[in-house]
């Protein structure tokens, strides 16, 4: 952009220039009346005035022609540039896109196997917990019928096979001994 208003500025100076040189010529010599009186009057310089200012012109227009040239010649390359930019700014939004639209896919796949996964564990787990809640409601049954088949509330009821040494009937015929064996053994 700076290069194109540097462009300009020179135009528009340039073509001041020229039309002020051109003018200042013309006003001298029409002021002074050199050629006027030289060539027969007012016509002429009016004439020579007339070309100088399409001279100017011309050079002005030229100019501005060479500076507009110049300008689009420079945006055009500017814009070039900045097609090739966003050319280039498209292809990695495009890739980003491409990678986005993957890391989406694998996310997908991720999660659907973490949810398999935790589903199978905790189908797992809960086929355990009930194993193990039946076993000990097995467990616990088992124990009160034991204790309720062996024992009477309030009595211990065992087997006289199991107490040692032998127990001796609640009602029985012992009698203390009386006698003394009175039997001595000698050496």
């Amino acid at each position: 952009m700076t290069i194109m208003a540097e462009y300009a500025s020179r135009g528009v100076a340039n073509s001041a220039l020229g039309l002020g040189i051109a003018g200042l010529s013309l006003g001298v010599l029409n002021g002074t009346n050199v050629l006027g009186g030289l060539l027969g009057g007012g016509n002429v310089s009016a004439l020579e005035a007339e070309l100088a200012k399409e001279k100017a012109e011309r050079y002005a227009d030229s100019v501005g022609m060479e500076t507009y040239k110049a300008a689009v010649e420079m945006s055009n390359k500017e814009d070039a540039k900045i097609n090739a930019n966003y050319i280039e700014l498209a292809k990695a939004i495009a890739e980003l896109d491409k990678k986005e639209a993957v890391n989406a896919a694998n996310l997908a796949c991720f999660q659907d196997g973490v949810r398999r996964e935790f589903k199978a564990v905790r189908d797992e787990f809960g086929c355990a917990l009930a194993l193990e809640s039946e076993r000990r409601t097995n467990g616990d049954q088992n124990l009160m019928c034991y204790v309720n088949a062996t024992f009477v509330p309030g009595q211990l009821v065992m087997p006289a096979a199991s107490i040692c040494p032998e127990p001796m009937n609640r009602y029985n015929s012992w009698t203390a001994p009386t006698t003394t064996d009175t039997t001595t053994t000698t050496p």
